[in-house]
């Protein structure tokens, strides 16, 4: 690692790995997302298989949903989660290989997230996540 000029410092760094197989065959049953149209579930007795840029890395029970974007959008996701801290993270594509777009944890309380995007077509993959 190297500093900006002088500029030096403490950090962390923080790296996991996902068996590329595992998370592909997650996202390839991954229900849709129906713009417009509400998603009720649960994460109790699923996997930690994922995790996000927020919440200390989001490492709870995951439920994962496929989000196909026809044309450049500007998306919101809401997750109200009246039992527990909730956490959303997007990717493109399916997470690991594909860059998260956004996390979040705490929309106005613990009990909700958002997020927002301004999204080009393709697809990508909302994690419900604790």
């Amino acid at each position: 690692m190297d500093g900006f000029g002088k500029m030096a410092g403490e950090y962390t760094l923080s790296s996991g790995v996902i068996p590329a197989g595992q998370a592909d065959a997650l996202c390839a049953e991954a229900p849709p997302l129906v713009p417009g149209q509400e998603a009720k579930g649960t994460t109790k007795d699923l996997p930690d298989t994922f995790h996000g840029s927020c919440a200390e890395g989001a490492k709870g029970p995951d439920r994962i949903y496929a989000v196909e974007i026809a044309e450049a959008s500007r998306a919101r996701f809401v997750l109200e989660t009246p039992g527990f801290d909730g956490v959303l993270h997007l990717h493109k594509g399916c997470p690991g290989p594909g860059p998260e777009i956004g996390c979040n944890d705490d929309f106005g309380n613990n009990k909700r997230a958002m997020i927002q995007a301004e999204l080009q077509p393709g697809s990508y993959t909302l994690v419900v996540d604790g």
